[in-house]
């Protein structure tokens, strides 16, 4: 380029953070931090100015990032090629996605919990819809296991926040579509739906 200044010329004017930039975000609840999903991990911003303020990285990058009620704990979900393979007709034999649920303390950016999704049979391929508990206390998320694989199909999902445990795993494998919400007074509501029909529960956790 004949019009391009030298490299000597360029000033940095802000640096976002490694990887592209996810599709989601939070706001901590004081409104003074943003954790924001990347290709290379979770970037840290602060909320007033933009300018980055921490990066927790993870290979292969962050889907989903969640912040606790009380501002203590992030929670991220996040993929890795696993050890496992299936065959489909198209593609051969193909490597199986592994999704992770990973729990961090805020504000230290260390890691609490890392949990295998697939172990309990929450999530193969993806996990979404990743939420907190009013009290903070748990984490509902909604996954997906390859229906060619056994045990396949949809789940919804209630982990620890402390730990990671899983404690519930609320739909059945021939459901998909499902939903959840937190009230107020702790009940969790949540629908799914079959090819022909939908159902709507809830339960208090």
């Amino acid at each position: 380029l004949h019009d391009a200044l030298p490299i000597s010329n360029l000033e940095l004017m802000g640096q976002v953070g490694e990887g592209v930039l996810g599709s989601d975000f939070d706001l901590s609840p004081d409104g003074k931090t943003l954790a924001i999903s990347s290709g290379g991990g979770v970037i840290m911003a602060d909320a007033e100015t933009m300018s980055r303020i921490g990066f927790i990285p993870i290979f292969r990058g962050a889907w989903e990032v969640e912040i606790s009620p009380d501002g203590s704990k992030l929670a991220v979900t996040h993929s890795q090629l696993g050890d496992e393979s299936m065959t489909t007709s198209g593609a051969g034999e193909i490597k199986i996605v592994e999704t992770f649920l990973s729990i961090y303390d805020l504000q230290s950016r260390q890691l609490q919990a890392r949990v295998r999704l697939r172990e309990g049979g929450c999530a193969g391929t993806s996990a979404e819809k990743l939420q907190f508990s009013n009290d903070g206390k748990h984490l509902i998320i909604s996954g997906f296991v390859p229906r060619n694989t056994p045990d396949g199909g949809s789940a919804l999902c209630l982990y620890s926040a402390t730990d990671g445990s899983l404690e519930h795993i609320f739909l059945p494998r021939d459901a998909y579509g499902g939903r959840s919400l937190f009230t107020q007074d702790g009940n969790l509501l949540y629908t799914f739906s079959f090819a022909n029909s939908s159902r709507n529960t809830s339960t208090h956790v």
